[in-house]
């Protein structure tokens, strides 16, 4: 079309393109020096605005005006999208002018490149690329001191880093170099120290370094009236808290950081102290604080634009709406999340479990296996990779009924556990899963180190496996052999449930506290047991549980199908012994048996050994010839026991898709 001056202007772009190519390549990089020359002189006072277009013509134009000007504006253009969180922008044009500085000598240009594309990894890549990012940061730290450059310096030492636990980021010692170049009651001294503080809390596990540091931070964001500095403490403090499980602390604080972010604009802070007050509200019951922090924590993610913050918010979602059995919510907060983060291992985690208490076992394979994955793919120890596989594996035995995979959770754990500096939410999340192995095989000296370890935590709630302790406590006390200790955990694990909200873990809670009863067999246990078993099927109906559903539909069922009245039996055997011989009669492990019956192998055994006391038998062959000597043993289903065939009493329909015995944890 025509111009008004002479020339023509094609309005098509595919003709715009044609028209370009052909173009001869020096004539092209000349047009492109022009339009930059004509940019600079047009946009003189605000260079800024426009980096990223005058960086594209000069990239054109490189072979006639050199990378200067081309390192000059990718640099301008990268700090710009980081001050709009635009990382995906930032990364394309940090990566732009460090191409352009290829075979050159580091220079101030190159480490602030070096620094900003650090800053843009951090933001926009997965944890398995973190270490170029860290890298890339630690090359420009030490060219700026070198230099002398203390500004560039301390600003890479004091920017905050993933909150990944074990990561070894190296940043410690940064941090106490730059210390060493500011004076010790500044600002900037202030900002180091809580960074500091955050690093050696989470990093290193050293709790009592970490509030040194943001002790003497507070004491300089106070006298210095710096309510920036107080709030982005407050916040590394309530991270630090969580992942050492100090719930009081958070609750304490938390309403201080709040109050500061009202007037302070530091968005990632506040997301960091929402962080922390999520996890002590769930924790401790109070599912609906819980949610108000989840609300103002989505909006502040999603305006900082960082795929690390934003999918460890929605993890944080997904908590508290599995807490109360809100699948759906998990679910598409984790394929949000997976979109950006297709490897995040919190997010595949907590998708695995949902997948699995629904019944929908192959779907649970498929996200559990990508997790291991991910658990592989960094060194094994106090990672949140290990800790969550060693709590969530024995987790998912425990809902599908299948028992082949404790050695991939015990040395999942063992890992966990041998760097001997394990946070303390880490190390929940592998002795949740070393008690629930040993409530499966009815390992007593396992269960008491585990009820040992984990019994001042009566009241609270593990949110990323949807755990009562009072619960567990239970399990392991039955485990144990301590029944009336059992029972007094059990009512308090119900009582905490109904208050908080949590329904899923309500009905689960009720299920094995029915067999405890049904297994203790004391006047009014077996009334008491049904009424349990109803409200968990209710339960696990309205929510879609059908494991839960099915297996307590099947105890449900055994014990209403007993005998009204116990008749006698030779020997003096129990109803319940007679049943035990019968299985022993049929070639059954102690295993088998206890998951036929629905008992702990502790208490088989204990049945056994009153058996063969009873029967004076030598072994399970002699018990068994005393069966048939008595009419002991009947055909299938067994009569007059009340108790149906193996297959009858099988607990899942559908078995468990994934190959334990041929998948490598």
């Amino acid at each position: 079309m025509p111009t008004g001056h002479g020339g023509y202007r094609f309005s098509h772009a595919l003709i715009q393109q044609t028209v370009y190519e052909g173009i001869p390549p020096m004539q092209r990089a000349q047009i492109h020096v022009a339009a930059a020359d004509a940019l600079e002189e047009l946009h003189e006072g605000n260079l800024g605005e426009h980096a990223g277009e005058l960086a594209y013509h000069f990239s054109q134009a490189k072979t006639i005006s050199g990378p200067e000007k081309l390192v000059r504006y990718s640099l301008m253009a990268g700090e710009h999208s980081l001050d709009a969180h635009a990382h995906e922008e930032a990364l394309a044009m940090f990566q732009q002018g460090m191409a352009a500085k290829e075979g050159h000598e580091m220079d101030a240009d190159s480490a602030s490149l070096l620094f900003g594309l650090g800053r843009a990894q951090l933001a926009t890549l997965g944890r398995s690329q973190i270490p170029e990012a860290l890298g890339n940061l630690d090359r420009a730290f030490e060219y700026f001191t070198a230099s002398g450059d203390v500004e560039r310096a301390v600003a890479v030492a004091e920017h905050p880093l993933p909150n990944l636990v074990a990561l070894n980021t190296g940043a410690i010692k940064r941090i106490s170099r730059a210390l060493e170049m500011v004076p010790p009651d500044s600002r900037t001294a202030g900002r180091l120290l809580s960074m500091l503080g955050r690093i050696a809390g989470y990093d290193d596990g050293d709790y009592e370094a970490s509030q040194s540091a943001f002790s003497r931070a507070l004491e300089i964001a106070r006298r210095k009236d710096d309510p920036a500095l107080e709030l982005t403490t407050l916040a590394g403090e309530s991270y630090v808290n969580m992942w050492h499980c100090r719930w009081q602390e958070i609750l304490d604080k938390t309403p201080r950081a709040i109050d500061l972010a009202r007037t302070v604009d530091d968005p990632a802070g506040e997301l960091l102290a929402l962080w922390g007050a999520i996890a002590a509200e769930i924790a401790t019951g109070h599912r609906e604080a819980a949610w108000w922090h989840v609300s103002e924590g989505i909006i502040l993610a999603e305006k900082l634009r960082d795929r690390l913050l934003l999918c460890g918010t929605l993890y944080r979602v997904a908590w508290v709406a599995g807490s109360e059995g809100d699948w759906q919510t998990v679910r598409d907060v984790s394929d949000q999340g997976l979109e950006l983060l297709p490897m995040d291992p919190r997010l595949l985690a907590t998708r695995t479990l949902v997948e699995y208490q629904l019944g929908e076992f192959e779907q649970g394979a498929t996200y559990l296996q990508r997790s291991l994955e991910v658990m592989h793919q960094v060194e094994p120890g106090p990672t949140f990779e290990y800790a969550s596989m060693a709590g969530l594996i024995p987790l998912i035995g425990r809902i599908t009924g299948e028992h082949g995979h404790q050695d991939a959770a015990r040395s999942t754990a063992e890992a966990v556990f041998a760097s001997g500096n394990a946070l303390p939410l880490a190390a929940r999340y592998a002795r949740v899963g070393l008690a629930l192995e040993a409530v499966d095989s009815g390992n007593e000296a396992l269960a008491a180190e585990q009820y040992d370890a984990l019994g001042s935590l009566q009241g609270t709630f593990m949110p990323a496996l949807s755990v009562s302790f009072d619960h567990l406590l239970g399990l392991m006390a039955r485990t144990t052999g301590n029944p009336d200790r059992a029972m007094a955990h059990f009512e308090d694990a119900l009582e905490f449930c109904r208050q908080a909200g949590y329904r899923p873990e309500l009905a689960w809670s009720s299920c094995d506290y029915a067999e405890a009863l049904i297994e203790r067999d004391a006047t009014g246990d077996s009334a008491r047991a049904i009424d349990l078993l109803d409200e968990s099927m209710s339960i696990a109906g309205d929510l879609g549980m059908r494991p839960l559903s099915e297996r307590a539909a099947a105890i449900k069922a055994v014990e209403e199908s007993g005998p009204s009245r116990p008749p006698e039996f030779p020997a003096g055997l129990t109803q319940r012994e007679v049943e035990v011989l019968r299985l022993i009669s049929g070639g059954k492990t102690d295993r088998e048996i206890g998951e036929e019956l629905f008992i702990s192998i502790k208490t088989v055994g204990n049945h056994v050994g009153n058996i063969l006391n009873k029967t004076d038998s030598a072994n399970r062959t002699g018990a068994a010839s005393f069966a048939n000597q008595h009419g002991l043993v009947t055909p299938d289903p067994v009569e007059g026991s009340g108790y149906p065939a193996a297959d009858t009493l099988s607990i899942l329909s559908t078995p468990c898709a994934i190959d334990y015995a041929h998948t490598s944890f």
